[in-house]
């Protein structure tokens, strides 16, 4: 049976959720989390779980009755109705990516146990995602998965294309857990979190201003699901950064505005302009219009790795990403801990091309995480089902 979990299934989920851990290659033995953050985080919602149990009988054989007490009966066997066992389970969350079309979904955990295998359980899993990506006018599903060849067969077979070995050659730059974080970043995310003043949801669009080294900085935000406004999670943002001197205007949020106003257009501040078409024209618009001016556009989304927690995921790269530096990562982690915190891990997704290299744009921000010691794990692939894949398998399995 496929259901969504239920409180007394935490238990089983967590020991099958290691298990699938153990599964992969230098992932260690246990997970990060503890099986008490582990409940928090299902019960939290945030992410999505369909379990695959079964009944557990059992058959005993018990004597028949007698009037003598010192005599046994015949034996006779006695089924008896076990308990409900979870032997699989599917883990999955909202995703962003300008890419594949936008609005998708995110398989961050997969797995049957061994035992379970080779019977259709897992498409029968699967088919419950399909389900909640047609329900929510998903354009894809995104899922990474450790390199072996099965893997790849049985993805290849369900329709997902191997995004990594193919445009746009898609890899991950990862930091996991806080001692990497403060490792890398510097940034001690459970006293970013302590220090975060609780506040109410970020406004659908805000904008950050502040002086670095005689230039001006303003980082501006823009909601990419508008139509979760009642939603008790954050949504994914498109991040604009701007980098100029300090002498170039006044500073204040109303001068920012006629700012960009003025060298971009007014999609810059119109908060109804389509997303894409602004991360589209970041690239050109570059220093385009001013050679002082510098830009750099990506996607930053709040997102959940079941192993270890709420982490921060970075996409979508495009203009002078020299402006993505180790303080603005950190401002960044910073800006998100009052509403996301403690940030546990952070991702950044990059794409490269077929010789495995970064393309021509993303070279700086390459240099930027080397130099901070973040390096790719190319045993990491993403897959991608996309929409007419998503319908075609669901209505396979209805």
């Amino acid at each position: 049976m496929i259901r969504l979990v239920k409180e007394q299934d935490y238990d089983e989920l967590y020991k099958l959720s290691n298990e699938l851990l153990r599964n992969h290659e230098n992932q260690g033995e246990n997970t990060w989390i503890t099986l008490e953050n582990f409940r928090g985080l299902v019960e939290e919602k945030f992410v999505q779980f369909y379990i695959l149990s079964t009944k557990v009988h059992e058959t005993n054989f018990k004597s028949t009755d007698s009037d003598n007490e010192f005599e046994q009966g015949p034996s006779k066997q006695q089924r008896i109705e076990g308990v409900e066992k979870v032997v699989g389970y599917v883990a999955f969350l909202d995703d962003y990516d300008f890419h594949f079309g936008g609005l998708g979904i995110l398989v961050d955990q997969f797995f049957v146990s061994k035992e379970c295998r080779g019977r259709g359980h897992g498409e029968y899993l699967l088919n419950e995602v399909y389900k909640q990506a047609l329900t929510r006018g998903a354009k894809y599903i995104k899922l990474f998965f450790q390199q072996r060849e099965d893997r790849n067969a049985i993805y290849n077979r369900l329709g997902y294309i191997n995004r990594s070995d193919n445009p746009p050659f898609l890899r991950i730059y990862e930091i996991y857990g806080p001692n990497n974080i403060k490792k890398h970043l510097g940034l001690d995310t459970f006293d970013a979190f302590r220090m975060a003043q609780k506040e109410s949801k970020h406004p659908r669009m805000h904008i950050l201003q502040y002086k670095e080294d005689g230039f001006d900085y303003v980082i501006k935000n823009l909601k990419l699901i508008t139509h979760k406004e009642n939603c008790p999670f954050p949504n994914p943002d498109l991040v604009i950064v701007a980098k100029y001197p300090a002498e170039m205007h006044p500073h204040s949020e109303q001068s920012v505005e006629n700012y960009f106003k003025r060298y971009f257009g007014s999609k810059w501040v119109d908060i109804n302009e389509d997303p894409r078409v602004i991360w589209r024209g970041i690239s050109e618009s570059s220093g385009e219009h001013d050679l002082t001016v510098q830009l750099c556009g990506f996607v930053e989304r709040p997102s959940i790795c079941c192993w270890l927690g709420h982490k921060l995921d970075f996409s979508n790269f495009v203009g002078d990403l020299s402006l993505i530096t180790k303080d603005l990562i950190v401002r960044r982690i910073h800006y998100w801990s009052s509403e996301w915190g403690p940030i546990l891990g952070v991702d950044f997704e990059i794409t490269g091309d077929e010789n495995e290299e970064p393309t021509a744009e993303n070279n700086a921000l390459i240099r930027t995480l080397n130099s901070l010691g973040v390096n790719n794990d190319d045993s990491w692939k993403c897959a991608i089902l996309d929409e007419k894949e998503i319908r075609a398998n669901f209505e396979k399995e209805a």
